[in-house]
């Protein structure tokens, strides 16, 4: 872990400890808002994905584009505030990609038996 994520560690979330399960389970409540978020934003991206997929079918593409995703992941990489974060923004990225390239071999499979 970074020196400065560490310190930001410290100061931000060590504090957590000493608070009561009142004041946990609110900080749960807005993770759980979070991730209700992302998952509509995940299904939105899936939507695409198809019609993605359906172009590159149709004009013979292939699925895997390593120069469009290091393309995606500098410039979403580019949206974060604080450079800490920028490592576990790649992996992030790069998880949806994989998940991505899964969805489109998968949905081609099907569409192949």
């Amino acid at each position: 872990m970074g020196e400065n994520l560490q310190k930001l560690w410290e100061i931000k979330f060590v504090n957590v400890w000493g608070e009561n399960m009142k004041d946990l389970q609110e900080m749960r409540k807005r993770i759980d808002e979070i991730d209700k978020e992302l998952v509509k934003l995940f299904e939105k991206r899936l939507y695409v994905i198809f019609e993605i997929n359906e172009y590159k079918k149709k004009h013979l593409l292939p699925i895997e584009d390593k120069n469009r995703e290091r393309e995606l992941i500098k410039t979403n990489v580019s949206y974060c505030k604080n450079p800490e974060y920028s490592t576990y923004i790649v992996e992030f990225l790069e998880c949806i990609i994989s998940i991505s390239k899964k969805v489109q071999l998968d949905y081609r499979k099907i569409k192949n038996d």
